[in-house]
């Protein structure tokens, strides 16, 4: 069985016109703060770090290529299922990268 746990350095984003330490194209964990009429609301996903003049080519369903130039650097969803969407997230207070992991998932996981 290999070891599965790990740590991850979570990284504050005061300015996110100024951050620093991420490859193009990296998969990082993203904590976004949304302010809503409760107050603060954070939401945890997946996006990928893009810099400016950055491209990513996605296929839809119909195996119809769609071009994205980035215009502006920053965090961005992916939406791999319909392959129309790439979304600039705003917000971004925290983020880390994510280990790829070196095991088959079918090896460590039980589906019930």
């Amino acid at each position: 069985m290999h070891d599965l746990t790990g740590n991850y350095t979570w990284h504050y984003v005061n300015n996110e016109n100024k951050i620093e330490g991420i490859e193009a194209g990296a998969p990082c964990l993203v904590c976004v703060e949304n302010i809503n009429e409760k107050g603060p609301a954070w939401k945890m996903g997946l996006a990928y770090w893009f810099e400016k003049g950055d491209s990513l080519q996605l296929m839809d369903s119909n195996g119809v290529p769609h071009q994205f130039d980035i215009k502006e650097e920053g965090f961005y969803v992916v939406d791999d299922f319909k392959a129309g969407g790439l979304y600039q997230l705003v917000g971004v207070r925290y983020w880390t990268t994510i280990m790829e992991p070196e095991v088959n998932p079918e090896d460590v996981l039980t589906i019930l």
